[in-house]
């Protein structure tokens, strides 16, 4: 039962290990080593695993990410207080054709709480949801 216990509480172990405390301080597109460590650790169940590193990325919420965020409003109201409670996060992470990327001058896509799939059709809603910057 005490093995069953810890491995279930495992992967929240390492999100404690990286500085909260240095993610979401700034609303600059790319994010810092303590960001991308963070993410990397929430997402670490993915097969293919996006790097992020300096990477230019969108923050959204809602179905279809229809609801651009900062990057410090997602990183203080969606991580850290789930982080401090141990809490499980639903990210899509959506990278960009090489012709999005030019247009909408971002990398990759990142939707917290989307009850939709970024996946054929619906992709292009999440994209259309893109403001240029």
């Amino acid at each position: 039962m005490k093995t069953l216990i810890l491995l279930l509480l495992l992967p929240f172990f390492g999100l404690s290990q990286y500085h909260v405390d240095s993610i979401g301080k700034n609303d600059n597109q790319v994010l810092n080593p303590h960001e991308i460590e963070y993410l990397k650790e929430l997402i670490q169940t993915e097969d293919s695993l996006i790097s992020l590193e300096n990477k230019r990325i969108h923050f959204a919420t809602n179905n279809w990410g229809a609801i651009a965020l900062s990057k410090s409003e997602f990183f203080n109201n969606y991580c850290k207080p789930r982080s401090t409670d141990s809490l499980s996060i639903q990210l899509s992470i959506i990278e960009l054709t090489p012709e999005e990327k030019q247009a909408l001058k971002i990398d990759v896509m990142i939707v917290a709480w989307s009850k939709i799939a970024p996946v054929g059709r619906a992709r292009k809603k999440f994209i259309q949801n893109i403001q240029p910057t």
